[in-house]
């Protein structure tokens, strides 16, 4: 009964932001708010539906990110949710990458932008045009394995468009696919650079172990924005290797 009223809403509401745009009465916000704790905590809601699927959930903020922003956060996170849910249905193993970047500045205006790149089902390319249309779905069939109103990306396109950006996509069938959704904002003059760190890390040598090596791009990225020297490793094997050696050659990782 839960699951069933939850879809029931969602379709409801999805009819009730399609009217309001249609009407032109859908109205933005511009309010202070923090973009990264906004990604992360969307993310997190949706890490469990991944964990199900075995799915890597990973977020990739670029360097000189400004993490506070005057916008609506409410419609952006609206927009996320849409997209990043969507590449966890179509997607049945690999991952799903969100990465947020700061595209352009001219004077207090800031064009971000947001990507959701996954290993899923990808969109035939004479599906892609008319996925944005309301109603429309790149499988229309009735036998189709996913549900929905066909609503949620014609929802998603036009609030990018309010917000002054777009959405975009591009896609291989069975290779996957990349949503990027920009937006304009203004940056807030006390906000802090997403990758700052506190401390002097300079001098210092870590070794990341993951096995999955879009998360270990992601921390070389940011360890090395804090001048700290990285080494990676795939596997356990890799890693105690990596340790061994830098341990006789009297440079332990710290």
């Amino acid at each position: 009964v839960r699951s069933s009223g939850r879809a029931l809403l969602n379709v409801i509401n999805d009819i009730l932001d399609f009217s309001k745009i249609e009407a032109g009465h859908l109205t933005l916000e511009k309010i202070p708010f923090d973009l990264r704790e906004l990604v992360e905590e969307t993310t997190g809601l949706l890490s469990d539906l991944a964990a199900d699927k075995n799915i890597d959930l990973v977020i990739n903020i670029h360097e000189d990110f400004p993490t506070g922003i005057n916008g609506d956060p409410t419609r952006v996170r609206q927009v996320l949710n849409n997209l990043v849910t969507n590449a966890l249905k179509f997607t049945h193993h690999g991952e799903v990458e969100i990465s947020i970047q700061l595209l352009s500045k001219v004077g207090h205006d800031q064009l971000m932008e947001i990507a959701i790149r996954d290993t899923g089902v990808g969109i035939p390319a004479d599906k892609l045009r008319s996925i944005f249309k309301a109603f429309t779905q790149a499988d229309d069939s009735t036998t189709r394995s996913f549900g929905g109103t066909g609503l949620g990306l014609t929802i998603s396109s036009e609030l990018a468009h309010l917000m002054g950006g777009e959405l975009s996509v591009t896609s291989t069938a069975d290779v996957g696919s990349t949503f990027r959704f920009s937006f304009i904002t203004d940056r807030l003059e006390s906000a802090k650079q997403a990758d700052q760190c506190e401390l002097d890390m300079t001098a210092r040598t870590m070794l990341v172990v993951d096995d999955n090596a879009t998360n270990r791009e992601v921390l070389a990225t940011q360890l090395k924005a804090w001048n700290i020297k990285v080494t990676l490793a795939a596997d356990a094997g890799e890693a105690l290797q990596a340790a061994l050696a830098a341990d006789k050659n009297s440079n332990p990782f710290d």
